[in-house]
């Protein structure tokens, strides 16, 4: 009986008519800023979205603006070590262990809760540093990736630290 059913299906589920071939659509990403709030520096100035950010800024400084990005995924989007990791690859430096990230990452405190903020230098590498924070909340990492040239990251650490303090759960 189930042979017969599964033929039926088959036989009269295929349709050769043009009209009915398949389509798609290209659907914008959902922002979902709304699970989040955060208070924004009034010299900050606010940019385009990428493809995984939820918020960009960008912050004027001494040399030029140093770029700000907000993402958060659902979970743990491949954990600590994955992420710094990846951003410690691209500024060409070796990959670090778990231990190794942990005693690099600083802890703070906002409202949600302890997050870790790492960062990442190369010293072979004058164009572009890293202050990384990582904000585990209850069914989402918040990820805030600060990149400005390395002689400036420790004039906006103050900044960044208070940035991401200032993060907390909208409800």
């Amino acid at each position: 009986m189930r042979i017969i059913l599964l033929c039926l299906v088959i036989i009269f589920g295929c349709n050769n008519n043009e009209s009915d071939n398949i389509h798609s659509y290209r659907m914008p990403k959902p922002k979902n800023t709304e699970l989040f709030s955060w208070n924004i520096p009034g010299n900050w100035i606010s940019t385009n979205t990428t493809q995984f950010s939820q918020a960009n800024y960008l912050i004027p400084s001494s040399r030029g603006s140093a770029d700000i990005s907000i993402s958060y995924f659902a979970g743990n989007a491949g954990g600590v070590k994955a992420n710094v990791n990846r951003w410690r690859k691209k500024l060409d430096l070796e990959e670090l262990n778990k231990k190794q990230i942990e005693l690099m990452g600083e802890t703070f405190l906002s409202n949600i809760g302890e997050y870790k903020v790492y960062k990442i230098v190369n010293a072979d590498n004058d164009e572009f540093g890293f202050l990384c924070s990582i904000i585990p909340a209850k069914n989402h990492t918040i990820f805030i990736k600060l990149k400005t040239y390395p002689e400036t990251i420790d004039n906006l650490k103050k900044q960044f630290i208070e940035f991401c303090s200032s993060f907390d759960y909208n409800e």
